[in-house]
């Protein structure tokens, strides 16, 4: 336990690796697959299995029930914790920050508050490790809530997918966008804007041409003194480690803190072949 009683906790959605959880005692919080015969917690199934799965079938994703939040912020109580500070990924794709806002005041003794990312993936993962280091620099309770809040105003996502076939079936995106995407072979690049909504930033023709401008999207970020770079990817690890190194080539001055594969729960609504970058500026 920290010495300053504070809890960090997260969404799986988030995709923060399980090194770095147990590095920093990090709580992560599950979302759900259902499928046709059976229900799958995201954090038990590979990536590699639900996207065989989703030959057959479309799974759909929920979030855990009430009495799943409780188990787990007791759990939190339970090793010593007074505060706990939770990130989720952006409200307007998810409910899972209304889901833990209802629990704010549920457990006696512990204080909770939920931020919200306005972003998904390693956008949203980078938040709550920044969280737990900031910790571990002794950074009260206040200022950390405020810390966090300035931290999700300067950090962007933006994907890449394959097809758009996914995200039409998960109405994420307008059909009529979603037909012209697939039929036109056009590929757009996504980002959240200030409110966690997708958002298309760049449109190119083909997959392998919309690669290569994933990273003209962090061109604005050139003059930021000091950048955190996260690469994820869905069944694409080349075509992400290729982005990583022009990226990292484009911006000298970037560290990059995360790397690896979506979390199932964002899988479901982009199928195979997404590539994305997060980057956030000190």
């Amino acid at each position: 336990m920290r010495e300053n009683k504070i809890a960090i906790m997260a969404d799986s959605g988030c995709d923060i690796p399980n090194f770095l959880l147990n590095k920093h005692k990090i709580y992560r919080i599950p979302y759900y697959l259902v499928c046709k015969d059976k229900t799958y917690k995201d954090t038990a199934i590979s990536l590699t299995d639900l996207y065989r799965l989703m030959e057959n079938e479309k799974p759909v994703t929920t979030l855990p029930d009430h009495a799943e939040v409780l188990k787990i912020l007791r759990v939190i109580r339970e090793h010593g914790y007074q505060k706990v500070l939770s990130i989720t990924i952006a409200s307007h794709q998810s409910g899972m920050y209304d889901l833990l806002r209802q629990h704010t005041q549920s457990q006696k003794g512990l204080e909770m508050e939920v931020i919200d990312s306005c972003n998904i993936s390693l956008g949203a993962g980078m938040l709550a490790i920044n969280a737990a280091e900031y910790l571990e620099q002794d950074l009260p309770w206040d200022a950390l809530k405020e810390r966090l809040l300035k931290d999700v105003k300067t950090s962007k996502a933006f994907f890449c997918l394959k097809t758009l076939k996914y995200l039409r079936q998960n109405t994420k995106i307008g059909p009529i966008s979603a037909f012209l995407g697939d039929s036109l072979n056009i590929k757009p690049i996504l980002t959240c804007d200030s409110k966690g909504i997708n958002t298309t930033k760049i449109k190119a023709l083909g997959y392998k041409q919309a690669l290569p401008r994933l990273s003209e999207s962090v061109q604005h970020f050139t003059t930021a003194n000091s950048l955190q770079i996260a690469v994820m990817h869905g069944a694409a690890e080349q075509e992400a480690t290729r982005v990583k190194e022009r990226v990292l080539a484009q911006l000298p001055q970037a560290k990059l803190v995360l790397e690896g594969p979506i979390s199932p729960v964002l899988a479901v609504h982009s199928g195979p072949g997404l590539v994305g970058i997060a980057v956030m500026s000190g």
